[in-house]
């Protein structure tokens, strides 16, 4: 009689080891996975143009095609799209920004413009989400070169 006691008991020591095993064991990837590092994705927004005035005259165009980083976990919560905020605050900040010569922008000038775009579209969405921000191309056309809507 103690011999089927003593196995029921050991049985049930088993069973209730094997099942907190089991609990610890299912909780560990969900842990391992907050500890990851961020993914870090980059994408290249479309060209824009903006067009630059002085005194009432129109100058020309610059054409900026920018390309970013970001967070890959996070952009599947983001509402919108990020390049349509990374644009819009894009040409917000070229156009409003007074270069000294927008033919040829200093680097100071545009690492300014850079970091106010970075800043200026974590704070519309909320997060750091965006990492860096790089202008992948800048050519700057010339009003004198237009003709009919096509460049010279």
């Amino acid at each position: 009689m103690i011999k089927v006691i003593a196995a029921g008991i050991w049985g049930a020591l088993v069973v209730l080891a094997t099942t907190f095993g089991l609990v610890s064991y299912k909780r560990m990837p969900a842990a391992a996975q907050q500890n990851e590092p961020a993914q870090i994705e980059q994408v290249k927004t479309k060209d824009i143009n903006i067009p630059f005035f002085e005194k009432e005259e129109m100058l020309g165009y610059a054409r900026v095609q920018f390309a970013f980083s970001f967070d890959k976990v996070q952009f599947t919560k983001l509402p919108i799209k990020p390049d349509v905020i990374l644009v819009d605050e894009a040409y917000r900040s070229m156009a409003e920004y007074q270069f000294q010569n927008p033919r040829r922008p200093s680097r100071a000038e545009l690492e300014k413009i850079v970091d106010s775009i970075r800043k200026s579209c974590n704070d519309r969405i909320g997060s750091q989400f965006i990492q860096t921000v790089w202008i992948q191309d800048y050519a700057f056309i010339p009003v004198a070169s237009i003709r009919n809507g096509a460049v010279k």
